[in-house]
């Protein structure tokens, strides 16, 4: 198994095998993903109750943050701005300082950049400078790194098309060759890993997320997604990782 080392703060790499299953298993972000499952399976005054307590968590800069946080105050924001998308809830009060954060970060990896495109696209802002910013990141072969000429991975290729799908690049170039980089490195078990690490929950799901909502456009981003099914479910475990499969059923 590979070491943990750090990771933009974070205190384990998220290529990594122990990061696939700790980088989100944090206070704010399993709230996160509990309040949107909420949504479906219980009333609405839950769901309400789940905003009222993410809106505690708002700090000074805008940002969501839990001292319980594994995940970077980045990404648990960039999760909380989801959420309130999710419930078609545009005029909360918190977004524009959110976004504000979002958008004064210095630091634009991939992962970072298409988080900052996602949320403001839902927000109904330009992304056109940020998307072509994007594609300078994109290698030949389709796949995505963190900055432009790293070493391409799972987890930056399949953020980065979620960000060209929001940006309403669906039919675009890029998409289109990332989606073959993914497709193209599905392990034998129809899941997907990063580097030589194991075949991980985490980082499936998050392909399969990325995967779906070119289903009917692209017969081998479906039959990769629901081949994936095959190594999920029989492998899920009640972890935020197991959490990310069960947004990826209920929104797809």
């Amino acid at each position: 198994m590979t070491s943990c080392k750090p990771y933009h703060g974070l205190k384990c790499d998220r290529l990594s095998v122990c990061s696939s299953f700790q980088i989100f298993q944090n206070t704010l972000f399993l709230t996160v993903i509990a309040f949107i499952g909420g949504l479906f399976l219980t009333p609405t005054s839950h769901a309400a109750t789940g905003v009222e307590w993410l809106s505690t968590q708002t700090q000074l800069d805008g940002s969501f943050a839990n001292a319980g946080d594994i995940s970077t105050t980045y990404q648990s924001t960039t999760e909380v701005l989801k959420s309130f998308n999710a419930l078609r809830d545009s005029a909360h009060p918190d977004i524009p300082a959110a976004v504000q954060y979002i958008d004064s970060d210095t630091f634009q990896s991939t992962e970072y950049l298409s988080r900052r495109i996602i949320v403001n696209a839902q927000q109904g802002n330009d992304v056109t400078t940020l998307v072509a910013q994007l594609k300078t990141y994109q290698n030949r072969d389709g796949g995505f790194g963190e900055l432009p000429g790293y070493d391409v991975s799972i987890i930056d290729t399949a953020f980065a098309l979620q960000a060209l799908v929001a940006a309403g690049e669906k039919a675009g170039a890029s998409a289109w060759a990332a989606i073959n980089y993914l497709t193209n490195h599905q392990a034998a078990d129809s899941s997907w890993s990063d580097g030589v690490n194991v075949s991980s929950l985490y980082t499936t799901a998050l392909a399969m997320q990325a995967l779906l909502p070119f289903r009917s456009e692209y017969q081998i981003a479906w039959d990769a997604a629901n081949a994936a099914q095959g190594f999920c479910w029989p492998n899920k475990m009640p972890t935020s990782c197991g959490a990310n499969l069960l947004l990826v059923r209920m929104f797809y």
